[in-house]
């Protein structure tokens, strides 16, 4: 399930599971806290009501433990 599912959206999300397609990021909880604070800056500077962006946040955090892994399986840049 996808964060536009999550709160509502019309769309269906046909991917992988969310845990298994965030996984080789290894996206740590720093990460996952930036965007959800970006997320909620965009919201209350687009003009959306408190509350909403509250409900909205509400479902998103969850999120979090499908997402974060905190192990990447990538080359880290300019690594050798």
């Amino acid at each position: 399930m996808s964060i536009y599912e999550s709160i509502g959206g019309p769309a269906v999300y046909r991917g992988g599971a969310m845990k298994d397609v965030h996984l080789g990021p290894g996206i740590e909880r720093f990460h996952f806290d930036r965007v959800a604070g970006h997320l909620t800056a965009s919201l209350a500077a687009a003009g959306v009501p408190e509350a909403t962006i509250a409900e909205i946040a509400a479902v998103v955090m969850p999120l979090a433990d499908d997402i974060v892994s905190g192990r990447s399986t990538r080359k880290a840049v300019g690594a050798d």
